[in-house]
């Protein structure tokens, strides 16, 4: 059998969702430089049509393209589009359904300038953090830091007013940005490393 009739076998638990699909079409990029929607959904947990629909926005964004068919394996089967990514980032482009592109959270805004910044005051992450289209609020922004600080991602930098932080370098995870989940504790899950950072939730029996 070919080498691209072969799905790429990924390190990772894929999940489902648009950021699993983009994980898996850059792992058979790699690997055959081509894919089909059968190949991607072969290795996700969701529906043909949602791979299908994320697809054809990419392609409309410019960031895939069709490149040709993948003859069918046995007769009476039709032949299948081939694609590529045009365009590859880190995360996984979100894109509507006319290929306009979504633009990135406050969040992720705020998380990149704190991977940029040597050293910061919540003033000057808000500053760095915003965009054209992005605009850190104070207090969302003063919350993530706070909770950041509390999972161990940041630490305090003398005696100043206001606070100053740094990243520390092993928490540099990697482009996503932690999230704060409530539990019944707030504690930041880490998409890059897929677990969870700060008090463990604990588990509460009910009573019958």
């Amino acid at each position: 059998m070919s080498m691209f009739h072969d799905p790429a076998k990924l390190d990772v638990r894929v999940p489902k969702g648009n950021e699993g699909f983009w994980q898996i079409m850059n792992h058979l990029q790699i690997r055959n430089g081509e894919f089909t929607v059968g190949d991607v959904d072969e290795l996700t947990c969701s529906c043909v049509q949602n791979v299908s629909k994320y697809l054809a926005g990419l392609i409309k964004a410019g960031i895939a393209e069709q490149i040709g068919t993948r003859s069918p394996l046995a007769k009476g089967q039709f032949a299948s589009p081939l694609y590529r990514l045009v365009k590859t980032p880190v995360l996984a482009p979100r894109v509507r359904d006319d290929g306009s592109l979504i633009p990135p959270t406050a969040q992720e805004c705020t998380w990149n300038a704190i991977r940029t910044l040597k050293q910061f005051n919540v003033p000057e992450l808000i500053f760095a953090a915003t965009t054209d289209q992005v605009t850190p609020k104070e207090p969302a922004t003063r919350r993530y830091v706070m909770l950041l600080e509390r999972a161990g991602y940041l630490v305090r930098v003398g005696d100043y007013q206001p606070i100053r932080y740094r990243l520390k370098p092993d928490m540099n995870t990697g482009p996503q940005p932690p999230s704060c989940k409530l539990f019944n504790v707030r504690v930041v899950w880490d998409p890059n490393l897929k677990r969870f950072f700060g008090k463990a939730p604990e588990a509460k029996e009910i009573k019958p």
